[in-house]
């Protein structure tokens, strides 16, 4: 398994390479992870599928009943790891919060080294865990660049330059300039860093253009990724037209269960039966159909 994925490890500069950009969509289960594999369409003569899989912090803890503080070990981050692996041969993008101290993130590091993964991300906060999407009113404190540097540059030297890691940059969201946050950028570039997220909360988007423009300058540059959970209506044409290479939809297959979770428990309790919440469900030879699929790729690599 793990020589497998190791070809995994630089399949994002494969992919950029080729198609210049890419999307990438959250993935919390092996089911997530089946489900967005046979996710494809054909529009207007194009092929669109999702290039890689994002595995969000916040929803592997919402999976296990937890609240997003950084409470869910990475042992069990790891078996969620493994479900999806099991099934999937898109790269993987792990978040992986602040990284935690530098012995944390050593330790962390390794043990995503080994597994083959693609890229790792950390949000240059320090301090207890405030979702930057829900922060009622709390702002978590934002690391000193140098710290954050340190980081970088010992994820570059413990992964041997074979996963990326990813520099996600707060300052958006903690109410500072744009010129603030590109001077982080610089920074964490000039560290190693393979890419940068910048992270922005609110609908209104004139203060993330505002970075992107004077971004688009630096010379020495790497990919620019988004997260547009707070500004959705935004198309990925548009936004890779204001620089992104990679837009990440990071919660909403997680989100969407919820949803429907909610509406078909409901259901069951006022009809009294399971009928009328059947209509939103897919048959059980579907069910199956995912299962046996699995079976009959095991049974091809086993030959």
């Amino acid at each position: 398994m793990i020589n497998k994925l190791k070809i995994k490890s630089n399949k994002l500069d494969e992919l950029l390479n080729n198609k210049r950009k890419l999307r990438a969509i959250e993935c919390n289960s092996g089911l997530s992870a089946l489900i967005i594999e046979k996710t494809k369409i054909k529009k207007n003569q194009e092929e669109k599928e999702y290039d890689a899989l994002w595995i969000s912090s916040l929803c592997d803890s919402l999976l296990r009943g937890k609240p997003d503080i950084e409470v869910v070990e990475l042992k069990d981050r790891i078996n969620s790891l493994e479900w999806i692996i099991e099934v999937s041969n898109k790269p993987l993008i792990v978040d992986l919060d602040s990284g935690g101290s530098i012995e944390h993130w050593k330790y962390s590091l390794r043990t995503l080294y080994k597994l083959g993964i693609s890229a790792v991300v950390i949000e240059d906060k320090t301090g207890k865990k405030v979702n930057s999407l829900f922060q009622n009113g709390k702002l978590q404190e934002q690391d000193t660049i140098s710290n954050f540097c340190e980081k970088i540059q010992l994820g570059k030297r413990i992964t041997k330059n074979e996963m990326w890691i990813i520099a996600r940059i707060e300052s958006l969201v903690l109410g500072k300039e744009p010129e603030e946050a590109l001077y982080r950028a610089t920074k964490y570039i000039e560290a190693g860093a393979d890419a940068i997220l910048i992270h922005h909360n609110k609908k209104d988007i004139s203060r993330l253009k505002k970075f992107c423009e004077s971004y688009l300058k630096i010379k020495n540059r790497v990919p620019l990724i988004f997260i547009p959970t707070t500004y959705s209506y935004m198309y990925e044409n548009e936004l890779y037209d204001m620089g992104a290479d990679i837009i990440i939809y990071a919660n909403q297959l997680t989100r969407s269960s919820i949803a429907a979770m909610e509406v078909t428990a409901s259901k069951i309790l006022d009809n009294g039966r399971a009928w009328e919440a059947s209509k939103n469900c897919i048959s059980i030879n579907d069910v199956i159909s995912y299962v046996e699929e699995i079976e009959s790729d095991y049974s091809r690599e086993n030959v």
